[in-house]
């Protein structure tokens, strides 16, 4: 579970991040904005009902945070995460795998 200071709540917050920068990578998009806020970072999941029904969302999302979380301290202050899951993470990826492609994509998205 994301710490309650690192998630992404509100509508607006996600509309900045999506306007940042774009990775896209073979199951997910990342979203990665910057600010020169003094906030913590920030995450957010988006898995669409094209994913799968709320079982499988549900599914990649916890697989998703469990990719995001050991990495918030990589992420600058203020900036905003936004990881939007595709279809094929729920069927064709592993914990593992996602988590390694999160983290190459992550690695792009702060170069």
């Amino acid at each position: 579970m994301l710490p309650a200071a690192n998630r992404l709540r509100k509508k607006a917050d996600f509309a900045i991040a999506l306007s940042g920068r774009k990775i896209n990578s073979k199951s997910f998009q990342l979203f990665l904005h910057r600010s020169s806020e003094n906030a913590p970072p920030k995450a957010g999941l988006i898995v669409a009902k094209s994913v799968g029904n709320s079982v499988v969302r549900h599914r990649v999302a916890r697989k998703l945070r469990h990719a995001i979380t050991p990495l918030l301290p990589l992420l600058p202050n203020g900036s905003l995460l936004v990881a939007r899951a595709f279809p094929q993470s729920a069927t064709e990826i592993s914990s593992t795998q996602l988590s390694n492609e999160f983290e190459v994509a992550l690695e792009k998205a702060l170069a």
